[in-house]
């Protein structure tokens, strides 16, 4: 038997595992369509969802932000930590969103569940950052689509996360579980906002996670 790991992670996980340890173990991550998930220009972006231009786009996605493994939680308390930051907070996901209230300088935009792979790509392209508070997570497929959409991500450094994110050049990473060090992160990606090339962002992802990378490593470990 072959074991396949999507990160690096949850490939250490195999490898010292008392059930999966004594099987050779490979790192082949996930890839997404690059067909769709790309840059398109941010301003035309936000003005498809109505989002104003004068303050940063803060984009959460989750099936059900009520998933505790989500983080959902360590957002809403980062942001209550940065009251005095003036940013817009666009929500994708199923779930009771109106427990929620925010702060005067947070403006939230509730798209709800979305479906189609177009629009969630013009959504991370809407967005001036994506963050991905989980708390658990293999490789997930929401980060990977947003740097190949040239948004920089934040997030915990957690499960697969580190594998994505590469600090400073297409987001940051939150070194400690906690609303505080979360908060500090997205601090520092809207303070510096103009320092990441989204184009620049976009095309390494895209290089990397493309279709055809994850089909040929599939290809040379069935002909092995």
């Amino acid at each position: 038997m072959q074991i396949v790991g999507p990160s690096k992670w949850i490939c250490n996980q195999s490898k010292n595992s008392e059930v999966f340890g004594n099987f050779r173990t490979h790192h082949i991550p996930n890839s997404i369509n690059t067909k769709i998930f790309k840059f398109f220009n941010k301003d035309y972006s936000k003005d498809l969802f109505n989002l104003p231009k004068d303050v940063p786009t803060v984009l959460f996605v989750a099936d059900t932000f009520d998933n505790n493994r989500k983080g959902f939680r360590f957002l809403y308390q980062a942001l209550e930590l940065l009251s005095d930051q003036k940013l817009n907070l666009l929500v994708i996901g199923s779930g009771n969103i109106t427990k929620y209230s925010f702060g005067i300088n947070h403006k939230m935009f509730f798209l709800g569940s979305v479906k189609e792979e177009l629009i969630m790509s013009i959504a991370y392209n809407a967005a001036d950052l994506f963050i991905i508070p989980s708390i658990m997570d293999n490789l997930p497929n929401t980060a990977i689509e947003s740097i190949c959409c040239g948004t920089p991500v934040i997030g915990f450094e957690i499960g697969g996360i580190p594998d994505i994110i590469q600090d400073g050049l297409n987001g940051y990473l939150a070194k400690n579980l906690s609303t505080e060090s979360l908060a500090l992160s997205i601090k520092k990606g809207l303070v510096n906002l103009s320092l990441f090339d989204n184009v620049n962002i976009s095309e390494l992802a895209r290089t990397k996670y493309r279709l055809e990378i994850q089909a040929q490593k599939y290809v040379d470990l069935f002909e092995s």
